[in-house]
């Protein structure tokens, strides 16, 4: 079980899954994407870029599904 928890402009949103993805895509967060945030998965923590942090909850589903992938990628 992974829990991913993401800090954006001071709040904190978090998503639990089996796997990182699902830990990611799980992640509820609606608002204003293209700002640096703290992405936690387990004890590792990255910094994402704002490219990275709008892939992540982008409306358009292949942009979604690409960013989540590229995250996904620094967690394993």
């Amino acid at each position: 079980m992974y829990k991913a928890t993401i800090e954006i402009m001071g709040k904190k949103y978090t998503g639990e899954g089996e796997t990182v993805r699902e830990a990611l895509e799980k992640i509820d967060y609606k608002g204003f994407a293209r700002l640096k945030a703290v992405l936690t998965v387990g004890k590792k923590t990255v910094v994402l870029h704002p490219i990275q942090t709008l892939r992540l909850f982008a409306p358009n589903p292949l942009q979604k599904e690409i960013g989540v992938k590229q995250i996904a990628l620094k967690f394993e």
